[in-house]
């Protein structure tokens, strides 16, 4: 059948026809944006949810709007992990580090709406795989404060820690101290 398929488009090019396996419709494009943009808000509610954890941490707490995220510089060696990793093995470890939770799937559809808002939250930045953000901008805390539990990602000249600013005590993160208080 494979055969019939490329004799059948060989003759095709031969007189002088066209095929083209990019042919789509506007409404192709609206469909396919919609797609996208349902994806992207799933992967915002799942960015909130404790449920993805064990210990009630959620993503925005440390990466508010999918902040400091970068998405956009991945593959690229990944000092938590060791070697090269896509993003999605990242998000991972903080899944697993940092909200104590099961590793997803790379095609599991939270995984694939959390890569997909933290993209989009980062659509208007340069791709620049490989590079890595350290120094003044790793410093660069963010006060997260959502009531019960929360804390603030705080730094101490270059060593960062957290305040817990409630009766939850959080993991450290990125093996950070936690300093009581607030």
């Amino acid at each position: 059948m494979q055969s019939l398929t490329t004799i059948a488009i060989a003759v095709l090019l031969c007189m002088g026809g066209s095929v083209r396996a990019d042919e789509f419709t506007e409404q192709d494009i609206k469909e396919w944006q919609a797609a996208y943009e349902s994806v992207v808000q799933e992967g915002r509610k799942v960015f909130a949810d404790p449920e993805l954890g064990s210990n009630g941490v959620v993503c925005a707490q440390c990466h508010p709007n999918g902040a400091n995220t970068h998405p956009e510089t991945y593959p690229k060696v990944q000092k938590q992990l060791g070697r090269v990793v896509a993003v999605w093995e990242m998000v991972n470890w903080c899944i697993s580090n940092s909200l104590e939770g099961e590793n997803l799937a790379a095609d599991d559809p939270r995984m694939i709406g959390l890569q997909a808002y933290m993209a989009h939250e980062r659509r208007r930045v340069e791709l620049t795989p490989g590079k890595y953000y350290g120094g003044a901008a790793a410093s660069q805390g963010a006060a997260i404060p959502t009531g019960i539990g929360a804390f603030i990602c705080q730094h101490s000249g270059s060593i960062p820690y957290y305040t817990v600013l409630a009766d939850r005590r959080y993991p450290p993160v990125w093996g950070m101290p936690v300093r009581e208080g607030g």
